[in-house]
């Protein structure tokens, strides 16, 4: 019976925990591929919102004295979180490359600048500071560190990166050509 019910103990049949799909020798895995794409597709509009929200200003004269200060304060904030947006967003953009190489450690850390990046993008949407593109952007960016950490692609980071591998005799690495 498929694992109709959750156990501790997963279900062999089980598609989705499925851990020998990659073995040393393969290509990268299509779920490393695809999630080092998110990656970059996020972190570049990351940069991009971040520099929006930098550069951000009123269209209208407050009408009192406190309406300026709220209307500073709400600007200062929002400047302040884009530019939390644009550094996490170049640090997200930089550790993807690394990705589809097979980096352990830096996937790691990627993982933490990415939950960093998600509850301040969260943040600023929850307060009202900023708008829901960042909560979309919040989602997509989970949504890629649920697949980079998923059970098929461990075996490919288990392995290490590829850089590491030490040279066949005809100069090729492990990785280079398809396993039949």
């Amino acid at each position: 019976m498929p694992s109709m019910f959750p156990s501790m103990a997963p279900s062999a049949d089980d598609r989705n925990r499925r851990t020998t799909a990659w073995q040393p020798g393969d290509p990268t895995p299509r779920i490393v591929l695809i999630a080092s794409v998110l990656f970059v597709v996020v972190g570049v509009l990351m940069i991009l919102s971040g520099y929006l929200n930098l550069t951000v200003e009123w269209s209208r004269e407050p009408t009192n004295a406190e309406e300026a200060e709220r209307m500073e304060f709400v600007r200062r904030n929002v400047q302040i979180l884009g530019g939390i947006n644009a550094v996490l967003g170049l640090l997200v953009t930089w550790l993807s490359f690394s990705l589809r190489l097979g980096y352990r450690g830096r996937r790691r850390i990627l993982l933490w600048v990415s939950c960093l990046a998600i509850i301040f993008m969260l943040l600023g949407w929850v307060f009202g500071f900023t708008g829901p593109g960042q909560a979309v952007l919040a989602l997509v960016l989970a949504i890629a560190c649920l697949m980079a950490f998923r059970p098929a692609a461990d075996p490919f980071f288990d392995a290490g990166h590829r850089l590491e591998a030490p040279v066949e005799g005809d100069g090729t690495l492990p990785g280079d050509i398809v396993r039949d």
